[in-house]
Parts: C-alpha cells; structure tokens; sequence
C-alpha cells in the first residue's frame, strides 16, 4: 500500500489544475486553407519550408499577441512567399501548450490539436496601401486602429 503525504498530494492538484490551462493564440494561414481549416481544423504539420530550415517534428506556429501579428505581416521573409500573395487568414485559437522557437523571434509553436478555432479576418498587403484588414466586425478593427490591441 502507498502512502501519499501531503505535499505529494498538492502536487497532483496543481498539475491537474494546470493540465486544463488552454492559451489563446493568433494563426496565420494562406487564404486558400479557409474552407479546409473551418471544415476540418488546423492540423500539426512539418512542411517543407519547415524541413529546410531542419524542423522535422510535426507543430503548428502562432503568436500570443495581436501586435506580434501585424509584425509578423509586415515581415518580408513571411509575406512574400508565394503561400501569402492573396493575403492571409487570422484564426484564434486555443493551445494547451506554447513553445518558444529559438530561430524566430515573434515565434511560438505548438505541439497539440489547437481547440476554439476561429475565424478572425483576412489581411491582405495593399500595394502603396498598407495593410489592409477585412473583418466582420467593425468595432475590433476600430480598436486596432486606434492602437487598443493587446
């Protein structure tokens, strides 16, 4: 018989706790992945973009933050790759884990299934224009505007 002692058992509580802790995190993805990504969900993937830089292992990329989103589309490297001409879709989601990836600096991954995938607006990159954001809802891009992003 096992005899578990106090501290032991706290332990257990806090990591069933924090087992249920899901992050809220922003995906980018071409425009064209819309009608899969809202049928099917994302899906982990080691792409072959992914393979040459010697990532093998199977995640999916995201940011924590908004401001790390209009970062990341104002980043040449990512948006002139022939994937984003079209523009690009932002989805929320939620993770169960977040991984700092060491050879992108806006760069967080995930290892599992994101859960509450949803649908947020399409961006595109205006020639001359900036960027340009269209969204279903007025208010949140009203925000963004004016800078109130997190």
């Amino acid at each position: 018989m096992k005899f578990v002692t106090c501290v032991e058992e706290e332990s257990i509580k806090l990591k069933t706790l924090f087992s249920n802790i899901m992050y809220k995190c922003y995906h980018l993805s071409p425009i064209k992945n819309r009608e899969s990504i809202l049928n099917e969900g994302l899906k982990l993937q080691s792409g072959e973009r992914s393979k040459r830089f010697g990532q093998h292992d199977e995640r999916l990329y995201v940011v924590d933050r908004l401001w790390k989103v209009l970062r990341l589309v104002n980043c040449t490297m990512f948006n002139t790759h022939p994937d984003f001409k079209n523009g690009f879709d932002l989805y929320e989601v939620e993770v169960k884990d977040k991984n700092v990836d060491e050879k992108w600096e806006l760069g967080l991954f995930t290892t599992t299934i994101p859960r509450n995938v949803k649908y947020c607006c399409t961006i595109e990159i205006g020639q001359g224009k900036g960027i340009i954001v269209r969204r279903e809802n007025r208010e949140q891009l009203l925000s963004i505007r004016k800078g109130e992003y997190d």
